[in-house]
């Protein structure tokens, strides 16, 4: 079997069986003992019960992290793209990488406004093709990786660990039908061009000033 590969199950639907270094994974389900010979069949050991597989999209709603990336793809209108057939590899933030930015900038890019801006952004995050962590393993780091949205993230190992860009991963390979996610720590920030920037400065530069002013009234 060419691994990554779908199998279809009994019961229907299918489960991506994959490898990672020397491990077998089963979706995200390890194979901790394999091929256990009965007399109508065999049993592998998995270490986590295998639930019916989710797309990107249903796995981030479903695991209570990523509420603040949920809302931005749907408010940029991707949903449907990564519900769609992929292979996708997400590099996904998590909510508190989104409460690193600026306080407001989240609500400034959920605008209808600025629908164009947070695309981008989050095109940003969005491999089109499968990258596992074996398949970033392989790579002769630092190496440069284009998104799907355009430009390139740049890739480095710190020790035993991944980052991309200045984002650590901080879990890999979580499985889905559809592709990959990378959780990430902190928000990709694309490199922009100067209308982008000039943006980004007033959002940057309007909070800092009602900050200023908080703080004025408040000691006046």
């Amino acid at each position: 079997m060419v691994l990554p590969a779908n199998v279809s199950m009994l019961a229907g639907g299918s489960i991506i069986v994959s490898k990672d270094g020397n491990t077998v994974k089963v979706n995200n389900a390890a194979v901790i003992v394999a091929d256990v010979f009965n007399s109508n069949g065999m049993i592998h050991a998995i270490d986590s019960v295998i639930l019916p597989a989710l797309d990107i999209v249903e796995t981030a709603v479903t695991n209570g992290i990523f509420k603040t990336l949920v809302t931005a793809i749907r408010a940029a209108g991707l949903e449907a793209t990564l519900k769609g057939t992929g292979p996708f590899t997400v590099f996904a933030p998590t909510d508190a990488a989104f409460n690193k930015l600026p306080n407001g900038t989240v609500a400034d890019l959920l605008k209808p406004e600025n629908k164009e801006k947070l695309t981008n952004i989050l095109k940003y995050h969005v491999i089109g093709k499968r990258v596992s962590s074996a398949d970033i393993n392989a790579m002769k780091l630092p190496e440069k990786v284009e998104m799907l949205g355009g430009g390139t993230v740049t890739v480095t190992k710190d020790g035993n660990s991944i980052k991309v860009n200045d984002a650590l991963i901080t879990k890999v390979d979580v499985t889905n039908t559809n592709g990959l996610i990378h959780v990430i720590d902190t928000v990709l920030m694309p490199v922009v061009s100067s209308a982008m920037s000039f943006y980004l400065n007033q959002v940057f530069f309007t909070i800092f000033l009602s900050g200023m002013l908080l703080s004025y009234r408040l000691y006046v």
